[in-house]
C-alpha cells in the first residue's frame, strides 16, 4: 500500500484493511511523506506482526511504490 502525507487516515484505512480475514501482510511503503506518517508508521508497525513498512527518501510516486514491494 503506498502512501503519501496519510497521517490522519492511515490508523483507519490500516485497521480496515486488517480487518479482512484474506490478509496474511500489509506492505506499506511511505514516499517520502513530510506530515509525520512515517512516526505514525512506526508506531503502528508495532501493533501487528502482519504490518512491514518500507520509506523512499524521495517521493518516487506509485510506480516505484509498488516495484519496492516486489523487490
Amino acid at each position: 500500500m503506498p502512501v503519501f502525507n496519510e497521517r490522519e487516515t492511515l490508523p483507519d484505512v490500516i485497521a480496515a484493511v486488517l480487518r479482512q480475514d484474506a490478509v496474511a501482510e500489509l506492505i506499506i511503503i511511505n514516499d517520502d511523506s513530510t506530515d509525520g506518517t512515517s512516526e505514525v508508521l512506526e508506531e503502528i508497525k508495532r501493533t501487528d506482526p502482519r504490518i512491514k513498512v518500507f520509506h523512499h527518501d524521495l517521493n518516487q510516486g506509485k510506480g516505484a511504490a509498488l516495484r519496492t514491494c516486489q523487490g
